[in-house]
């Protein structure tokens, strides 16, 4: 892991993860094997995308709501599709 790449992971871990959960989202590592259908609340890390991975993105009841890059901060709005 690269010293930028640390900086955003540690960033990630002690300032957005916490946020993220005490808003009733559980986060998550990306799992390709995983159903959309099975995430209620979730904050998935690592999500890819058409733009490449974006760091969160919120799934509710197995629909895509939106994504987060911290990297570029973009966010990757969805409408009703799973390519952000």
């Amino acid at each position: 892991m690269h010293a930028h790449e640390e900086r955003e992971w540690k960033t990630r871990k002690t300032r957005i993860d916490g946020r993220l959960q005490a808003q009733g989202w559980e986060v998550v590592p990306f799992d390709a094997s995983r159903p959309l259908a099975t995430y209620k609340s979730h904050a998935i890390e690592e999500y890819p995308t058409d733009n490449g991975p974006a760091d969160y993105v919120l799934v509710s009841n197995g629909r895509i709501l939106g994504g987060y890059s911290l990297d570029t901060a973009k966010q990757y709005p969805t409408h009703g599709s799973v390519k952000m």
